[in-house]
């Protein structure tokens, strides 16, 4: 396994005194409109558990977008223009997901399918070694195209449904908030395990480490009782 020699552990006890901080003054009851809505949070579950949700699901997704071309440079000696257009098929098969999502009905179906899609990803660049062929590597991209794509549409849909129609603008801001921290969480996650340069190694262990996220987005999902609800227009 790759790991980096000189990971600065001293900032995570210093990010969670400083997010404890921002909850305590937040609650104040002089703060009329706080940065952080903790009551808005407190009160409810089902939104809080969306955002929570997000969060993880963007972990997962933005390690493997910015994480597997990084490998397939590092690794497989793949030029920028390669590793691009061998990821192509993870972009394009994102957004026809991201269409076919905004169809659906329920919340619960796509959330699911996307969590499954996520598991079955990181599954599937187990599979990957230094000799892997393009196909091979296009069809883990398309696996986690439709996870990426599903999710996203689908958990703005839960935000739209959860959230109280006064504060919707607040619930959507706070559902990027989730998504940026997933998003700082993954690339943290490949300085660890990729070091100064991707190698197969990093990439298995990353994916071996994201087997169990992906596994508890997927138990998650299927057992949260607010996603069983049909879908509002998106007008």
């Amino acid at each position: 396994m790759s790991v980096k020699k000189d990971p600065r552990w001293w900032l995570a006890p210093v990010a969670g005194v400083l997010f404890v901080a921002l909850l305590v003054h937040s609650r104040r009851p002089d703060v009329a409109e706080p940065f952080l809505d903790v009551r808005m949070l407190a009160a409810n579950g089902a939104l809080s558990a969306t955002y929570a949700r997000f969060a993880l699901t963007c972990l997962l997704t933005y390690a493997v977008f910015y994480g597997y071309a990084q490998w397939m440079e590092d690794a497989l000696g793949y030029t920028a223009t390669e590793a691009g257009l061998a990821t192509l098929p993870l972009s394009v098969t994102a957004a026809v997901a991201t269409l076919l999502s905004a169809r659906t009905t329920t919340l619960r179906a796509p959330l699911a399918f996307a969590a499954l899609g996520l598991l079955a990803g990181y599954t599937g660049l187990l599979m990957l070694g230094d000799g892997a062929s393009r196909l091979a590597i296009g069809a883990v991209g398309v696996v986690f195209g439709i996870a990426q794509g599903t999710n996203s549409v689908a958990n703005q849909a839960a935000v739209y449904e959860q959230s109280p129609e006064n504060e919707i603008g607040t619930a959507a801001g706070l559902l990027r908030t989730a998504g940026h921290l997933g998003a700082v969480g993954a690339s943290s996650l490949l300085g660890l395990f990729y070091g100064k340069c991707a190698s197969t190694a990093g990439l298995h262990s990353l994916a071996i480490t994201m087997v169990v996220p992906s596994a508890l987005l997927c138990a998650g999902t299927l057992l949260d009782p607010s996603l069983n609800v049909v879908k509002k227009p998106l007008t």
